[in-house]
């Protein structure tokens, strides 16, 4: 996919019943969900952190900052990590939708928030690599 073509392509996800989107261009991987471990002195907004080819990536838990209802993380779930700018961060998504083009029709009001929140929540706790 040509460099232009994926600035202007959005990767679509659900959480619930509302949809979001990220540009593809900060999505570096999609995978199904993993465990998450804890960290306890976490902002509530972050449910732990997942190692990614020995690196531990802050995971955000978009449900609890958009104030949706919780519930537990199902094996189906999809994981996908971004580096919107400068910190890499993963975010759960209940379904991962597909991509679409910007100039596409707008998805929900909370469809642009979510990026905006990522940029965010990426200075909650500082990047580290795990220890073996």
């Amino acid at each position: 996919m040509a460099k232009m073509e994926m600035q202007d392509r959005l990767v679509v996800f659900t959480l619930g019943e509302q949809r979001y989107r990220l540009p593809l261009s900060s999505v570096k991987r999609v995978a199904r969900i993993v465990e998450i471990t804890p960290l306890p002195s976490a902002p509530e907004v972050v449910h732990g952190v997942i190692n990614v080819q020995g690196r531990l990536i802050r995971v955000v838990n978009l449900r609890r900052r958009f104030c949706l209802p919780e519930r537990d993380l199902a094996p189906i779930d999809q994981i996908l990590v971004a580096h919107p700018k400068r910190r890499t961060v993963a975010v759960a998504a209940d379904a991962l939708l597909g991509t679409l083009s910007q100039r596409g029709y707008l998805l929900s009001a909370n469809s642009a928030y979510s990026y905006r929140v990522l940029r965010e929540v990426q200075r909650t706790a500082p990047e580290r690599r795990a220890t073996t």
